[in-house]
């Protein structure tokens, strides 16, 4: 199994609608007595990043490939995933995976949810 997302061998494109990222904050906080709040930036690295992405009304054959690949990896093993908004690859890891069957009759689709943290 690659280390790289599979996305090119899908039949579709990642959805814009379901796009969306999130920097973790990079402050170091310390209260004081007096019910102040001292904030620093840590300088050691830039903030990581969380990203949110999926697939809408995705064939079976589709999933089945996203399911091996997600299965290969879990939440533990690092991977290469395109930022299709920002143009760069980026080494992210699982969060979550969250499939959602929404077939209809003898056609099989799915919803895939995918939550990754960039390393």
């Amino acid at each position: 199994m690659s280390d790289t997302f599979p996305v090119a061998q899908l039949s579709q494109a990642e959805s814009p609608s379901l796009y969306k990222s999130t920097y973790e904050d990079n402050s170091l906080k310390a209260d004081t007595d007096g019910g102040y709040e001292f904030r620093r930036s840590r300088n050691t690295r830039r903030p990581r990043i969380s990203f949110e992405t999926g697939f809408i009304s995705l064939p079976h054959a589709d999933y089945e490939v996203l399911d091996a690949f997600y299965l290969a990896h879990t939440n533990v093993a690092p991977f290469i995933w395109f930022d299709y908004l920002r143009g760069i690859n980026r080494t992210v890891r699982f969060d979550s995976f969250e499939p959602d069957y929404v077939g209809v009759g003898t056609k099989k689709l799915w919803t895939v949810k995918i939550k990754m943290s960039e390393l």
